[in-house]
């Protein structure tokens, strides 16, 4: 009787380390996932960001790098200022486990106040505009983040200064059940005593009367967003333009302004357009893409409208390792094709040099027209990471100070074709080629700016200086 006690207690003591081992080394089953520290979020907005459910197994092996993984997931959208994933109780006789997420939320209401340079970048303003005070734009306004607790920002702001503009924005990423389908809406009204109005030596030419605005824009726009999975967006837009500019402008100083000497322009422009992100990190990824497709219609509804394209765009922007944690590489290429061959108006046609589409070494520079392409490169060398810690004066928010700083080399092609832009602009047509060296610093873990001295293909040297927008 003993030796069959005995035979049954090492056989059931046997099955449990079996059943032990198992956890250990097979599947792990998440039968709840709990939310904590929230108090305005919903709990499915959070859910919805977590590349699992309740009811999914997980390898023990890995449950430490998916927590890691979702964390940062967590992070990136925005909400919260800490995030933390953890196992709750632990059932290793049945190999299930309850998930603890535990959520900081940040400050959602924020009004903001801030001083840009009206000018294409800060280099043109500082150097060739001579820091000029009056060349300044102060915009005030409000963000109101998680504005109903779906992950919904409105925004309102106010620029004064060298132009007035007012801009209202409202969206939501998630409003049916499954959280995939969102909306937004913007409408803008702005109005300036300066404008540009032509393109010569590959530069741009003003006009300013203080007597009265030159020209004037508003655009009322909405659209729709599909996010069936979570790296990957579609989108339909549907957007207005009424723009008008001065008599002087259209007809003495540029006819081909809004074509046929107008002073004025109507159309609607239909937009669809395909994202997938799967970068790292937002704010300064070091491996994964970003890839956008899109395809833009203006002049909808009328060959009456006094816009008619069509626009397709191709962006690709590719981040690899290539020396431990240490050395990476970045690579962005983005092109745009004009599918019907008419002629644009002058307004219209912005091709290099305007917003994020410059090649390093072309600052100071624009090149016109419907269709362009370029790749820029960088290879960044890690050189330092800080937590600056300041004292109980500054707010607890800010109290640390996340730094990292990398050592980028640089090297830019583009390419402009001639489009019949004016005889005296030399860049299209040619092969452009921008290189150099620079600083990338790093701060509060989602502020970007950057010091470079770059070398275009005249062979000119310059340093400038950017802020860095994250992409979208």
């Amino acid at each position: 009787m003993l030796k069959v006690l005995t035979f049954c207690c090492f056989l059931l003591f046997g099955c449990v380390a079996a059943l032990g081992q198992e956890v250990v080394s097979g599947y792990l089953k998440i039968v709840s996932i709990t939310v904590e520290g929230h108090r305005k979020t919903k709990v499915n907005i959070v859910l919805r960001e977590l590349d699992f459910k309740a009811g999914d197994s997980i390898l023990w092996s890995d449950i430490q790098l998916r927590f890691l993984r979702n964390r940062q997931r967590l992070m990136n959208s925005t909400l919260f200022s800490a995030a933390e994933l953890d196992l709750g109780k632990v059932d290793t006789l049945h190999a299930t486990a309850e998930v603890v997420v535990r959520v900081e939320e940040r400050t959602y209401l924020s009004p903001f106040g801030w001083i840009s340079v009206a000018d294409r970048n800060f280099n043109v303003w500082f150097f060739e505009k001579k820091r000029d005070l009056r060349r300044l734009n102060y915009q005030v306004g409000l963000n109101w983040n998680n504005f109903l607790g779906y992950r919904d920002l409105l925004k309102l702001s106010a620029d004064f200064g060298f132009g007035n503009k007012y801009e209202l924005n409202y969206s939501i990423p998630g409003v049916n059940r499954r959280k995939t389908i969102g909306f937004y809406l913007n409408a803008l009204y702005s109005k300036n005593k300066e404008v540009w109005f032509a393109t010569t030596r590959d530069s741009l030419r003003f006009f300013r009367d203080d007597s009265e605005p030159q020209i004037y824009r508003t655009r009322l726009m909405g659209g729709l967003t599909y996010r069936p999975f979570h790296r990957t967006t579609y989108g339909i837009q549907l957007s207005y333009f009424h723009n008008e500019v001065s008599e002087r402008v259209a007809r003495t100083l540029n006819p081909y302004f809004f074509l046929d000497t107008l002073t004025e322009q109507r159309y609607f422009s239909f937009l669809a357009k395909m994202v997938s992100d799967l970068r790292d990190n937002r704010y300064y990824p070091r491996k994964g893409h970003f890839l956008s497709l899109s395809v833009q219609k203006d002049g909808v509804f009328s060959k009456r409208e006094n816009v008619q394209a069509l626009y397709v765009v191709f962006f690709l922007a590719r981040y690899l390792p290539v020396y431990r944690d240490k050395i990476d590489y970045e690579g962005i290429f983005r092109t745009r094709v004009e599918m019907t061959g008419k002629k644009q108006p002058y307004f219209n046609s912005r091709a290099l040099g305007y917003n994020n589409d410059y090649l390093r070494g072309y600052e100071y520079f624009v090149i016109d027209g419907p269709n362009y392409a370029y790749l820029k490169n960088a290879f960044r060398f890690d050189l330092w990471k800080k937590d600056i810690r300041f004292g109980r004066f500054v707010p607890a928010s800010l109290r640390v100070l996340p730094t990292h700083l990398w050592l980028c080399v640089n090297n830019d092609f583009g390419y402009v074709p001639p489009s019949g832009s004016g005889s005296e602009n030399t860049f299209p047509g040619r092969f452009l080629w921008g290189r150099g060296i620079g600083m990338n610093l790093l701060f509060y873990n989602s502020n970007l700016i950057q010091f470079e001295i770059s070398q275009n293909h005249l062979r000119k040297w310059g340093w400038y200086f950017h802020y860095v927008v994250p992409l979208e």
